[in-house]
């Protein structure tokens, strides 16, 4: 008993050093945060319970910022308007200056790689002529002499996933970048009610189902329009075949800005809430049993689960999107998909042939059965920060590996209470 008593007295002063660490950290500047901020509320906000709280009188501003100012087109497709803070409280949009050194300086550094690494360079450039074959960005005109007034430039890079089966590289925009003294677009920007679900209870909820499928939002956010009048604000440098360098807008909702997810997903249900009586089964799974862009849910027969299938199509194509990558561990269902619309298997092995993602996890739709991957690098010298990193990185939503995990959060814990410092 005494022991126990022990743990629990550490387990409470380890937990307070944390929280008092990470609140320190949230003083500074964003660019200022060191890396081992990230891990540790990473590490923090694993631990604690997923509550409910009601919204604060700037979400509730928010939200009636964007009730005022989203339209819907013939097509079904929403616009929406970026929700600056300044605007939420009825004042005049932001102001910015000179941000497009930052994002000349970024695009010379990208063309720097694209001459030491040609396919990273014809990715990157495809990636781009897509952007603006299918509309999402449009040319103003050369840089310099095109520059909006008042306007903020986003830098650019790319990320490689190989993982993906679809695109293997996809172009980030920088909305956190900034020239003193002038803020950056995402601080300006206000992040939104937090409307995503709990991951915890999607899974939990998708596996009472005996027929399981799992579904994703081709370039969901690029699907929903910006009001005209803020595409100013998603201005970037780009160099495509010529030497000249053209200034273009992002004329969608742009990952890499703080506002992207709020307005995605508050565009999701509100299209629940226009289609609820024609679709009302699907609208209900769009609002509960969606995660960023995945929509994941189930059915108990094979045939409730096609009639859901078909009726998410229709409902997403409504408001102009599209779902791709089905998968499920049903072949009846995946036998009414036509193949361009499957997903492909992510693992190549004899022994694992149907392994595909699903949230992160490994989901074998053959034996319906989950694995995870963990892929630690060896590692001359552990140190705390190492192992806190390594800890960080085994994805396991559910703690179904805790048996295995709890083992490093109790090292780490000693670590803490022993006072060894982040590097040694």
């Amino acid at each position: 008993m005494e022991d126990y008593s022990r743990s629990i007295e550490d387990q409470n002063i380890l937990m307070a050093r944390v929280q008092r660490i990470i609140s320190d950290f949230e003083q500074l500047p964003i660019g200022e945060k060191p890396e081992v901020y990230t891990q540790l509320k990473a590490f923090w906000e694993q631990e604690e319970l997923v509550e409910s709280r009601k919204l604060t009188p700037e979400e509730i501003s928010c939200e009636d910022f964007f009730k005022n100012n989203y339209t819907r087109g013939s097509d079904g497709r929403y616009t929406v308007a970026l929700p600056f803070r300044s605007q939420i409280i009825g004042k005049s949009p932001p102001v910015f200056s000179h941000s497009d050194f930052s994002a000349l300086k970024r695009l010379k550094q990208v063309e720097s790689k694209f001459s030491k690494d040609p396919n990273f360079a014809y990715e990157y450039k495809k990636f781009m002529d897509e952007y603006e074959s299918l509309g999402h960005m449009e040319k103003i005109g050369p840089y310099p002499q095109s520059i909006q007034p008042h306007g903020y430039f986003l830098p650019h890079h790319g990320v490689v996933r190989e993982s993906s089966s679809t695109t293997k590289l996809r172009v980030v925009f920088d909305g956190s970048s900034k020239r003193l003294p002038s803020s950056s677009l995402n601080e300006e920007l206000f992040p939104g009610p937090a409307l995503q679900n709990d991951l915890p209870t999607i899974i939990n909820r998708w596996r009472r189902f005996k027929i399981g499928f799992r579904s994703d939002l081709e370039k969901m956010f690029r699907q929903i329009k910006v009001v005209e009048s803020h595409q100013k604000y998603q201005q970037i440098l780009w160099r495509n075949s010529d030497s000249n360098i053209y200034i273009y807008k992002l004329q969608t909702v742009t990952y890499g800005t703080s506002s992207a997810p709020y307005l995605s997903i508050r565009v999701l249900h509100q299209l629940a809430q226009d289609e609820t009586e024609k679709f009302p089964e699907a609208c209900k799974i769009l609002k509960t049993d969606t995660y960023v862009d995945d929509i994941i849910s189930g059915a108990d027969s094979e045939s409730e689960a096609i009639f859901l299938q078909e009726n998410l199509v229709q409902l997403l194509s409504a408001g102009g999107f599209n779902l791709r990558k089905w998968t499920s561990n049903s072949t009846e269902l995946m036998s009414h998909i036509p193949e361009d619309f499957r997903e492909k298997s992510n693992v190549f092995d004899l022994n694992e042939p149907n392994v595909v993602k699903a949230l992160g996890l490994g989901w074998n739709t053959e034996h319906d059965t989950f694995s995870f991957e963990v892929n630690f690098p060896i590692k001359a010298n552990v140190t705390k920060a190492s192992l806190l990193s390594d800890a960080a990185k085994l994805y396991d939503p559910l703690g179904w590996l805790a048996p295995v995990t709890i083992q490093a959060k109790i090292y780490f814990q000693k670590l803490w209470l022993e006072g060894i410092d982040w590097k040694d």
